[in-house]
Order: C-alpha cells, then sequence, then structure tokens
C-alpha cells in the first residue's frame, strides 16, 4: 500500500520544518534554550514631550538583521533575557530613536548586520510611560 499525498501531512510537515527551523535559529546550547524572548514591536511615533517618565533597560547589544522593510536589534539584558525590536527602514519618522552607527558602516555587499565595534556593549533602552521604546543610547 502506497502513503497517499493527504492535505493533513503536508500541514503536518510543514508545522514540523517551521519548528526546525526557528529552534534552529535559536541555537543549540542549553543555555540558549532557556532564555526567555521579549519581543517590542514599534508601530508609531512616541509623544515628543511625554509627561510619564518610563523605565530604563541596560542591556547588551548582540546582533541586528535587516530586511527591506525593517531591521530586527537584539539585545541582552543582565539577566540573560533577549530583547528584540523591529524598526522600520521605510518610515520618514521612526518610531525609537537610534544612534546612528548600530549598523556595520564596511559592509560592501549584500544588507549590513551589527557594527562589530558595538557588539558587546551595554546600552540604555529608554521606555516611556506606556512601557513603549522611545530611544537607545550608548551606556557610557
Amino acid at each position: 500500500m502506497e502513503p497517499r499525498n493527504r492535505p493533513s501531512a503536508r500541514l503536518a510537515l510543514a508545522v514540523l520544518v517551521s519548528a526546525v527551523a526557528t529552534l534552529g535559529a535559536c541555537g543549540s546550547s542549553d543555555d540558549q534554550a532557556n532564555r526567555s524572548i521579549t519581543t517590542v514591536t514599534e508601530t508609531s511615533a512616541p509623544e515628543p514631550n511625554s509627561a510619564t517618565p518610563g523605565r530604563t533597560v541596560l542591556a547588551s547589544y548582540q546582533s541586528a538583521t535587516v530586511y527591506a522593510g525593517a531591521t530586527d536589534y537584539y539585545f541582552e539584558d543582565p539577566s540573560g533575557e533577549i530583547v528584540d525590536f523591529r524598526v522600520s527602514n521605510l518610515s520618514e519618522e521612526q518610531a525609537v530613536e537610534l544612534p546612528n552607527d548600530m549598523l556595520d558602516p564596511g559592509m560592501v555587499e549584500g544588507p549590513p548586520g551589527a557594527n562589530p565595534d558595538l557588539v558587546g556593549e551595554d546600552f540604555l533602552l529608554i521606555y516611556d510611560g506606556e512601557d513603549q521604546l522611545v530611544r537607545v543610547e550608548l551606556n557610557e
């Protein structure tokens, strides 16, 4: 008896491939597998003069991935939690203020990644009173 090409089998295979790809992207070490991930997605520009102060998080710059329409930035806080956020590459007005040198200025071919001079450096992730990320600053 030959196996049939059933839609449920194809769906199960697609889910399995997605799960393996996701796990592979996270790394295979036990340390990385036990980390939690916090995703911050910015959708609108913050108010310039927010009356309510927010929180500030100290985090180490880990990497950046540039896509056609956005750039993902990855940081790690002192507890090992990964904090990532996406900034649009298309918007005239960015929702998050970033230092100009976050991406590798020496890339000749392909999209740039994180600036190697800044990887591992501590940054301050500054949130407004509504817990929206508004600014990233090098912790000097």
